[in-house]
C-alpha cells in the first residue's frame, strides 16, 4: 500500500541520515584506506531503494485538486495561521502577533468556529490589517512560495533527460 511504501521511503530516509551523520564523524584518510569498506556501497544500496520505491509510489499519483482543496477547507483555515501572524508581525510585533493568533485559534477551537472566521471577526486584527490584507493572508494561493515554479522546473526536467532517453536510443 502506498502508506506503508511512504513508512518505508522515510524509514531509509532516517537510516541514511543516520549513517551519514555517523560518517561525517570518521576521519577522511581512514575511508581512503579502508578499500575493503562496504559502508559507501551499502549506503548506494539504500539510495537505490528509496529511489526505486519513490518511483513506484509517485508512477501511480493522482492529483486531485477539488480534494486537495475540501482537506485543506477542513482545517477551518487554521493551516493559514502563519500567514496571518506574518501579515500582523509587520505592524505590531512578531511575538505580540504570535500571541495574538494562537489565542485567536485557540478560542475558535473552543467554540467550534472555523479560524478564517474568528480572525476575520477578531476587533484587534481588523484595527490593524484592511478587509483585503485579511482576504490575501486567508487564500490559500497566497501561501504557495515558490512550489509551482519548483514544480514546473522538475517537471521541464524530467522532460528533457525523456527526450535524451528516446533521442538516444
Amino acid at each position: 500500500s502506498a502508506s506503508a511504501e511512504i513508512v518505508l521511503i522515510t524509514s531509509l530516509a532516517d537510516l541514511l541520515s543516520s549513517l551519514m551523520s555517523r560518517l561525517s564523524k570518521v576521519s577522511p584518510a581512514i575511508i581512503t584506506r579502508s578499500t575493503s569498506w562496504a559502508f559507501p556501497q551499502e549506503m548506494c544500496l539504500l539510495m537505490g531503494a528509496q529511489l526505486a520505491l519513490s518511483r513506484r509510489l509517485l508512477s501511480s499519483l493522482v492529483v486531485k485538486p477539488a480534494h486537495m482543496r475540501r482537506n485543506l477547507d477542513r482545517s477551518g483555515g487554521v493551516v493559514l495561521s502563519e500567514a496571518v501572524m506574518m501579515a500582523l508581525a509587520g505592524r505590531i510585533g512578531r511575538d505580540r502577533a504570535h500571541a495574538l493568533v494562537l489565542r485567536i485559534s485557540r478560542e475558535a477551537l473552543q467554540r467550534g468556529q472555523h479560524f478564517r472566521d474568528a480572525v476575520a471577526a477578531h476587533p484587534e486584527v481588523r484595527r490593524h490589517l484592511s478587509p483585503a490584507r485579511i482576504a490575501a493572508a486567508l487564500d490559500y494561493r497566497n501561501s504557495l512560495g515558490l512550489a509551482g515554479r519548483f514544480a514546473d522546473d522538475a517537471v521541464r526536467a524530467w522532460e528533457r533527460a525523456t527526450a535524451r532517453r528516446s533521442r538516444s536510443r
